[in-house]
């Protein structure tokens, strides 16, 4: 399965794998690795400055938790050399003599957090965001490739979800590549379009809820619709449909429950015989 792009530029190929539950929607399943936690290094101490006496102090001692010794500095002119920074000591259990682990929940921004008792030595911090404007084509977005699937996709006649840098006044907000199916065209008289296009899944163990946003224009004719389902480790879930034309705007959803949830996908379907066309650019997933 392939997300192409439309002429003038070169094929652009984004694998997939899915597995479909009947018409009424498709599960997606892809792996994903996810980094390991570690601990940060400890950073020595700065070395002793020079010698008391002389032109230069001596050394302080060190200030880091864990850092080395300060070696000692030169002699100053006339003076003895400096003596060296003492070396500073990790916190230790004084009746183990054993380093004390990380401690992550103290309510103290310390030990190399990225914020109060997460990220470094502890547990990543909460949220994350995702965005896609599609313009880093013809390689993947930051958090890996989208994929595609459905009946156009695999149609050899017929295109489903491509990417098109075409400038369309319709859709003022697609500058640059945006992501488009369009089944105006006569080939598409008598085959019902249900496709998909799927961001890469996220992590979201370190998230309660979602927020998703993105641009979008829609035109039906007769009887397509288009619709935003939500898929909760494989388990999809509808959380926004339109059966009526929506001219260029950008449509904010949410917040959306993934408490509990460890990877996360949004699947934007469209299904339509001969019937419209949607259009979606700057995909936003923001998890707090």
């Amino acid at each position: 399965m392939s997300l192409s792009s439309r002429a003038p530029t070169s094929a652009l190929m984004i694998a997939a794998t899915a597995v479909c539950l009947g018409v009424a929607g498709c599960v997606l399943v892809m792996d994903a690795d996810f980094d390991d936690y570690h601990a940060a290094e400890p950073v020595p101490a700065p070395d002793g400055g020079g010698g008391e006496g002389g032109s230069q102090a001596g050394g302080a001692a060190g200030s880091v938790e864990g850092g080395q010794g300060g070696t000692a500095g030169e002699a100053g002119m006339g003076g003895d050399a400096g003596r060296g920074g003492t070396a500073g000591s990790a916190p230790v259990d004084a009746s183990t003599d054993e380093a004390v682990q990380p401690t992550c929940d103290d309510g103290i921004w310390n030990q190399g957090e990225e914020k109060l008792d997460c990220g470094g030595p502890c547990p990543p911090c909460p949220g994350f965001t995702h965005f896609e404007s599609f313009d880093s084509f013809p390689s993947p977005g930051p958090d890996g490739p989208y994929g595609v699937y459905g009946v156009c996709n695999d149609d050899s006649y017929v295109e489903g979800w491509v990417l098109t840098n075409t400038a369309d006044p319709v859709f003022p907000q697609g500058a640059g590549y945006y992501a488009l199916i369009d089944t105006t065209k006569l080939l598409y008289s008598g085959l019902v379009c249900d496709d998909s296009l799927v961001t890469p899944e996220l992590d979201t163990r370190q998230s309660t809820q979602v927020t998703i946003s993105f641009d979008t224009t829609f035109l039906m004719l007769t009887a397509s619709h288009a619709e935003v389902v939500l898929v909760r480790d494989g388990t999809p879930e509808t959380v926004w449909t339109t059966y009526v034309d929506v001219p260029a705007q950008r449509v904010t959803l949410g917040p959306e429950s993934v408490a509990g949830t460890e990877k996360l996908s949004v699947l934007f379907r469209y299904v339509g015989e001969f019937d419209g066309y949607w259009m979606v650019d700057n995909i936003g997933i923001v998890g707090e």
